[in-house]
Order: C-alpha cells, then structure tokens, then sequence
C-alpha cells in the first residue's frame, strides 16, 4: 500500500466562483469607503459655499453702505456750491 498526498480537486468553476465572491466583497468594502469619503467631502463644500454666501452678503452690506455715502457726499457738494454760489 502506497501513501499518496490526498486530491483535491476543484472545477475550474468553483475556482472562478470564489475568486468572483472575494472581488465583490473587497469592491464592496472599497466603495463604501468612498462613499464615506465623498460625503465628508460633499460636507466640506457645503460648509465652504455657505461661507462664501456669507462673505459675499457682508461684501453687498459694504456695497450699500459706501453707495449711501456717496450719495450723501454727493448732495453735500451740491448744496456747498449752491451755497458758495458756484454752479
């Protein structure tokens, strides 16, 4: 009687199946870090876009006000020389 190694065989289908199974279950994974990642990400450009809505808001504040201020400076010229009687 001879000691031979145990056979085991696998279809080339199990094989294949397996290795199919692996792929899905590391694309998996790696997908639903990304998906993390770009939530994180899509957060960030919220938080950054807000800021910039609020930065643009102080900026048309500014706008109005310096508009107020020429207008005032604007008729007080107007009324110094109607005053000095420059027209």
């Amino acid at each position: 009687m001879t000691n031979l190694p145990p056979t085991v065989t696998y279809s080339l289908e199990d094989i294949l199946t397996r290795f199919e199974q692996k792929m899905d279950k590391q694309f998996a994974e790696v997908n639903q870090k990304m998906d993390k990642q770009f939530t994180e990400v899509n957060q960030k450009f919220t938080e950054v876009n807000q800021k910039f809505t609020e930065v643009n808001q102080k900026f048309t504040e500014v706008n109005h006000r310096l508009d107020k201020m020429d207008e005032r400076l604007t008729k007080l010229e107007v009324g110094q020389s109607d005053i000095r009687g420059d027209v």
